[in-house]
């Protein structure tokens, strides 16, 4: 009996195998080469939600926490305070804080006034910490990590780092102005004069330092200046005992850069001379001009002094290149070109005639409406450069034209402009990224001219004058002439 049974299952085991064989067979061979395959999407398994068990321990009653009201953050106007100072510590547009501060002026900040600062509460402060009083100088906000060095000197021993709001004695200053030498906590040494907020101290006040015993760099050479209209052999620039650090908005100074220079110098190119290439905003008295009119008030830019003197001449002059209206194509264009171009372009002809060794480049406002080309025309400009041996700095635009006026993305003029400094090896001045944080991105009610303080000051950078975009375009470009001089011209 049981035999049989056992039979009689193997027997039902292989025929049940049969048919699932049957089933599962191809019902036509077909060529391998006409076999197609389609692979669709896997659907995952949902997973299994386990089933609670049931439990004899009460659930508990979430019992109420305290309330926490946010109270709306303000700032504590101190000495030396400026609009621009404080978006930037708290990391908060201007104009936002303006917004936020109805009848607030900018010029007319006060000790001890008190700015709401917008978005932010005592509950989740942007910033750790709190300038002292006062009269008390510190490590500003921007300089967190502030290096205490054994001698006025970017190389010299690091003793330690000073964290923001770090409260100082300034001892004295070097004789550059460079460099602050301060005690702190018992510990003296030498600190970046510009990462310093004096908080109400006189920069003038501070006794200097007499200078550095151990100079290498040497005096220009006498006969090395420009002769007969021609320039000379190339000079070697009077160097400052320190390097400065790199600049927020300054980039692309390598290699490639010092091979244009190089190149310039074989073709005769005035290493004292650059050139403006722009429109309405290059050609404005107020962008450059005020420094050969000694006009400039410079304040913690102190070390900026070499390199205005450097360059003195450039200053004022007028370009064949940076006129109203202009655009790449006119830049272009030969028939825009004043007289004396011998059928050249307006920034051919200006390399040509004045010999710069470096050029500050800004366009791209008046190419909203023909931004499709912009990168096309503007990679011919930068090349015009190059084969002139002349360093461009690209600088990008406050504005957004051709968003605002046209059908462009926002930001597509500036993007090319960065992508083409990095691709072409040249540096490039980030004017957008320094005007963000001013009232109005620093321009005017047509949004596209850069606004001036209402005392005409555009060469100051002392107090609330940088909330004005002339005064913080002259200082970048300044500081960006001063990075290439210092590590181009004089490397």
């Amino acid at each position: 009996m049981n035999t049989s049974l056992g039979r009689f299952g193997l027997l039902l085991v292989a025929l049940f195998g049969a048919m699932l064989g049957a089933c599962s067979a191809p019902i036509a061979t077909a060529a391998p080469d006409a076999i197609a395959v389609t692979i669709y999407p896997q659907t995952p398994h949902p997973t299994e939600t386990p089933i609670p068990q049931p439990t004899d321990a009460p659930t508990p009653t979430p019992q109420p926490g305290p309330v926490v009201t946010a109270v709306p953050l303000k700032h504590i106007v101190q000495a030396g305070d400026t609009i621009v100072d404080i978006a930037t510590r708290y990391d908060i547009a201007a104009d936002d804080i303006l917004l936020a501060n109805p009848g607030l002026k900018v010029e007319l900040l006060q000790i001890g006034q008190e700015i709401l600062l917008p978005g932010l509460s005592d509950t989740n402060p942007a910033v750790l910490g709190t300038p002292p009083a006062a009269g008390s100088p510190y490590v500003s906000i921007e300089a967190d990590g502030l290096r205490l060095r054994e001698q006025p000197a970017i190389d010299a021993n690091v003793i330690r780092k000073l964290p923001a709001y770090t409260q100082l004695k300034v001892l004295k200053r070097s004789a550059d102005g460079g460099w602050y030498n301060i005690t702190v906590d018992g510990k003296t040494g030498w600190v970046f004069a510009p990462y310093v907020q004096l908080n109400g101290i006189e920069a003038a006040s501070i006794p200097g330092a007499p200078p550095p015993i151990s100079i290498s760099a040497r005096p220009a050479d006498a006969g090395s200046q420009t002769q007969g209209g021609k320039p000379g052999p190339t000079p070697v620039p009077v160097k400052t005992p320190w390097v400065i650090p790199d600049d927020p908005y300054v980039s692309g100074i390598g290699a490639r850069a010092v091979q244009i220079y190089r190149q310039g110098q074989t073709r005769g190119n005035n290493p004292h001379v650059f050139s403006i290439i722009g429109d309405s905003n290059s050609a404005n008295p107020a962008y450059m001009k005020p420094f050969d009119w000694g006009n400039a008030e410079l304040g913690n830019y102190g070390f900026l002094q070499d390199t205005m003197d450097w360059f003195r001449g450039s200053f004022v002059r007028d370009s064949l290149c940076a006129k109203g209206g202009f655009n790449t194509t006119k830049a272009l264009d030969p028939g825009e070109s004043s007289g004396g171009c011998s059928g050249r372009s307006p920034v051919e002809c200006e390399l040509a005639n004045n010999h710069p060794a470096v050029a500050l480049v800004l366009l791209g406002t008046g190419d909203q409406h023909t931004w499709q080309g912009f990168e096309t025309r503007y990679r011919k400009i930068i090349e015009l450069h190059i084969s002139y041996g002349v360093v461009p700095i690209l600088e990008t635009k406050g504005d957004d034209l051709e968003c605002r006026d046209n059908n462009a993305p926002c930001g597509y003029i500036n993007g090319i402009i960065i992508r083409l400094a990095r691709e072409y090896g040249v540096p490039l001045l980030d004017l957008r990224r320094a005007l963000n944080n001013l009232p109005n991105r620093g321009m005017g009610p047509d949004g596209f001219h850069y606004n001036s303080p209402p005392d005409g000051r555009v060469a100051s950078f002392v107090g609330g004058e940088l909330s004005y975009g002339f005064n913080m375009r002259n200082l970048t470009s300044l500081r960006a002439l001063d990075a290439v001089r210092r590590q181009i011209i004089g490397g």
